[in-house]
């Protein structure tokens, strides 16, 4: 049975037909006082891909997120945490970030952070400080992105081209951290 079906059946009320409304009665429907733990189950309930930032009004200082194949980045500075799709919209607050990966959860509050794999166990992650030209290397990032995600679509590429790619985005990458 599809997810929306389940919830209807338990009494809740959609006002759109979109997967996010879904996705926020779902977590609402799991939520018994920890906002981490009832992500965590929602995800877990998911298929395909998501990026989620989730809020809660007992929980005004924190913000808990979740990622497949949507990307999601945090943001550290001053007392002060970020979430967000994309390295831009947090360059004028912050050089630095921590990817988050596919299948992971974060929790975040205005000094902290935790991240950790959806099957609980505790993850590991590199704070990487961002220097030079950052929007030029942003922009060169997500033109060979774009291209791989074109290419990939239409099965066009072959094992040399994607090894050159590899290296091309390793040296992008290099010269984004510290």
């Amino acid at each position: 049975m599809q997810l929306k079906a389940v919830l209807l059946e338990k009494g809740h009320k959609f006002k759109s037909e979109t997967d996010s409304e879904v996705i926020a009665h779902l977590i609402e429907d799991l939520y018994t006082g920890d906002l981490t733990k009832a992500v965590r189950d929602a995800a877990v309930k998911l298929k395909g891909t998501y990026g989620l930032v989730v809020m809660h009004k007992d929980h005004p200082d924190t913000l808990v997120g979740a990622r497949n194949g949507s990307p999601l980045i945090l943001g550290i500075g001053e007392n002060e945490m970020f979430l967000a799709s994309d390295v831009t919209a947090m360059i004028s607050y912050t050089k630095q970030v921590v990817y988050i990966e596919d299948g992971e959860i974060v929790t975040v509050t205005p000094e902290s952070f935790k991240t950790s794999a959806l099957m609980s166990r505790i993850s590991v992650k590199r704070l990487m400080r961002l220097t030079g030209n950052v929007k030029l290397l942003i922009k060169k990032v997500m033109s060979i992105l774009c291209l791989r995600k074109f290419l990939s679509r239409r099965n066009q590429f072959h094992g040399d081209f994607l090894e050159d790619l590899k290296k091309i985005w390793q040296q992008v990458i290099l010269a984004v951290l510290i």
